[in-house]
């Protein structure tokens, strides 16, 4: 069976850095930082009022519509982070 792997940017080859790096599940990235996947396809879709831009975009591993999406580790932890210094930021004020 082949695998595709499709970004955002509709590139079907996948980086060195991609392939060398972890990927997180769409499952496990909404349980680490405490969401559902409905509310993670609402901070991803533009038109929709809860849109988030910082919200980090899946890799879909896979050539079809419904797809599995994953994650760089990379990116969940700059997230976390991100997300970390914004609440510290609110208990600091």
């Amino acid at each position: 069976m082949e695998m595709h792997i499709t970004t955002e940017r509709g590139n079907n080859m996948p980086s060195e850095r991609m392939l060398s790096e972890r990927l997180v599940s769409l499952t496990e990235f909404c349980r680490i930082i405490g969401i559902c996947k409905v509310k993670y396809f609402y901070s991803t879709n533009p038109d929709h009022p809860r849109y988030n831009p910082d919200m980090p975009k899946g890799v879909k591993i896979g050539g079809y519509r419904n797809s599995r999406i994953f994650f760089r580790k990379s990116d969940v932890d700059a997230y976390v982070d991100k997300l970390v210094g914004i609440v510290e930021q609110s208990e600091c004020s």
